[in-house]
């Protein structure tokens, strides 16, 4: 769904772009020739990747989006995202730090752990060693709870995000990675005036 490259060639009327330019794009990929539009096209700099370049028009446009249109973060608010080695969970960590908030973030493993951390997040639980693991994520940031939760996982962090998130919190939810039918405890919702957005 996303790739990047070189333009060969522009069409009638493309003047944003040039033969030459280096770009990503959505569209393409594991091709050698592609058309696409320009709209859903952007240069990079010389020193930018192509392997990296590729990750960025659905992970990081969809995380920002999810992040700041949907989720409105501000500055100093606390932000807790699942499944952080992932595509947008690696992007959210690095969006929501850009953004002024303190990430804290669940990862599955030792490996994808100390992912999230060089990625920057100031604190991260391995939900694989322990089965209660958030009750490890109460005295990071207090029982105030957490500002944004950004959950693309679902069904297996679903319940825990909501009970995590503080008082007017907003659940983002970006994906189900891991199951789309995940239950709702509506007490929740009404009790700590949380939003669930999509």
């Amino acid at each position: 769904g996303e790739s990047a490259g070189v333009v060969t060639k522009i069409g009638k009327g493309v003047t944003d772009i040039s033969p030459g330019d280096r770009v990503m794009m959505l569209g393409g990929g594991l091709i050698e020739h592609v058309n696409v539009r320009s709209t859903g096209l952007w240069r990079i700099p010389d020193n930018f990747p192509f392997e990296k370049a590729a990750a960025v028009p659905v992970n990081y446009g969809t995380t920002w989006f999810a992040l700041h249109q949907r989720g409105d973060i501000q500055p100093g608010e606390t932000l807790l995202v699942t499944g952080a080695a992932g595509g947008t969970g690696s992007a959210a960590i690095q969006l929501g730090k850009a953004a002024g908030a303190v990430v804290i973030a669940i990862a599955g493993g030792s490996e994808k752990k100390r992912k999230a951390e060089e990625l920057g997040s100031s604190f991260v639980v391995d939900y694989k060693a322990n089965e209660n693991w958030h009750k490890e994520l109460f005295p990071v940031i207090g029982r105030k709870g957490y500002d944004i939760v950004v959950d693309n996982v679902g069904k297996p962090t679903w319940s825990r995000s909501i009970k995590l998130a503080g008082m007017g919190g907003r659940i983002v939810t970006v994906g189900n990675t891991k199951g789309p039918i995940a239950e709702t405890d509506i007490r929740y919702l009404f009790a700590k005036q949380l939003s669930i957005l999509g």
